[in-house]
Parts: C-alpha cells; sequence; structure tokens
C-alpha cells in the first residue's frame, strides 16, 4: 500500500542504518500494510529511488480498475480526446483547499523521520490524505496515465535554506504536448503553477513495466488486507 523511508530500526530490533543513509520500507501490496524494506541514501540517490516507486506505484495504479472507474466518474462530460481539461478536473478534484473544509485530498505530513509511498487506491479509498510525493503526485500520475494522458514527476529545490536538496515534487501532465505543472499539493495554485523561486529542478520519467500484482483489483486487496486485520 505504501512504502516507508524511514531511519528509525525495526520493530523486530533491526538496527537503525548509519546517519548518513535511511531505511526505506515498503508495504506488501498483496493485502499487507508493508511490501519490502531497503535501505537508501539521503540526497539525490534517496530522491531517485523514492522516484522509481512512486512511477512504480503510479503504474500499478494506473492499471487498477477502481483508480480508473474514480477517474471517469471525475472527468465525467469532458470529450476524452480533451487532454487539458480531463488534467484540470482531476487537479481541482485532488486539490486541498485548506482551511479544514472537506475537500480533495487532505494534506498531511509523513510521520516524524518518515518517507511514505502510498497506492493510488489506498490514498483514494483508505486514507485520503498524505504529502506531495504520494497523496498527490503518485495519485494524480496514476489517474492521468489511467485515461491515456502522459505524465511525468518534476523535483524542485525550492528552499533556500537547503539549495542542494529537492524539497518538492508534483506531476507535470503532458496534453496534447503542452506541459501542464499539476501542483495540487499547494492549496492556492491553479493547473500550470510552479513555485516562484526554483534554485533547481529535474524532471523524471516514468518508466512502465509487466508485473502479474499491477493487475490485481484494489478491491481484492483492500478485502485482503481487511481480513488479515480482523482476523
Amino acid at each position: 500500500m505504501f512504502v516507508s523511508l524511514s531511519d528509525l530500526a525495526d520493530a523486530q530490533g533491526t538496527p537503525a542504518p548509519p546517519s548518513n543513509r535511511r531505511a526505506n520500507k515498503t508495504v506488501r501490496t498483496n493485502g499487507q500494510p508493508f511490501d519490502r524494506r531497503l535501505w537508501i541514501q539521503y540526497g539525490d540517490a534517496g530522491t531517485a529511488a523514492t522516484i522509481e516507486e512512486m512511477g512504480r506505484q503510479a503504474v500499478k495504479g494506473s492499471r487498477d480498475p477502481i483508480v480508473r472507474l474514480i477517474t471517469y466518474g471525475v472527468i465525467k462530460g469532458i470529450p476524452g480526446r480533451d487532454h487539458r481539461k480531463i488534467a484540470e478536473r482531476l487537479f481541482y478534484w485532488l486539490q486541498d483547499h485548506g482551511s479544514g473544509e472537506q475537500s480533495g485530498v487532505k494534506f498531511i505530513n509523513d510521520p516524524f523521520r518518515t518517507e511514505q509511498v502510498r497506492a493510488p487506491w489506498w490514498t483514494l479509498l483508505v486514507e485520503g490524505a498524505g504529502d506531495c510525493n504520494s497523496a498527490f503526485s503518485t495519485t494524480i500520475a496514476a489517474m492521468l496515465l489511467s485515461v491515456g494522458v502522459p505524465a511525468f514527476f518534476r523535483t524542485v529545490a525550492a528552499d533556500p535554506g537547503r539549495p542542494g536538496s529537492f524539497s518538492h515534487v508534483y506531476t507535470v501532465g503532458v496534453c496534447r504536448g503542452e506541459q501542464v505543472a499539476l501542483d495540487a499539493s499547494v492549496s492556492f495554485s491553479d493547473p500550470g503553477s510552479e513555485p516562484s523561486e526554483i534554485i533547481r529542478t529535474k524532471d523524471w520519467k516514468i518508466q512502465f513495466f509487466d508485473e502479474d500484482d499491477a493487475k490485481r483489483g484494489s478491491i481484492e486487496r483492500l478485502g485482503s488486507w481487511l481480513w488479515r486485520l480482523i482476523s
């Protein structure tokens, strides 16, 4: 369901990694809350590992019938070839407008010293919350891809206090050749809006793959997880 990147020891007492590394804990999507655990480095290498998992979850989500059905409902009435309007509709549907009202996906930070990458179906059906990388970037990428709109991830260093580190990520939709930034985690942004001060940026192509697990429906996975939870 989601990947956790944490530099804390796990429940079995596995030693924490050296101070310059992070533990990457993932959750098995086959009905378990966790998938696998790895060690990853801080900095650009850790960003690359996180983006790779985001892409994996976005592709799996795009093939998930439940994610596709939710997307169909959101974009109802929009011509299937109008990629710009599809991207805008998905953007405003997911966007957290702040002020506490029930709208979109709610922006909530990951647990302390942890980076999580959630599966889109988990964000849409269960939590309805998260941060910029998974609750927003991964989910909107999956929804776009599910209806044939190409997309990729963009990381930016936009924090003057950490000019060498990527501090934010969002999805960019490719709408009939036009690149449209979709930073739905920011309550005051619009389609096309990007941070006003960008120190450096990098675009990340989403890698496609063939995997049997990507074809399993979210209802089956959710049912399996709930069964294990109560049994």
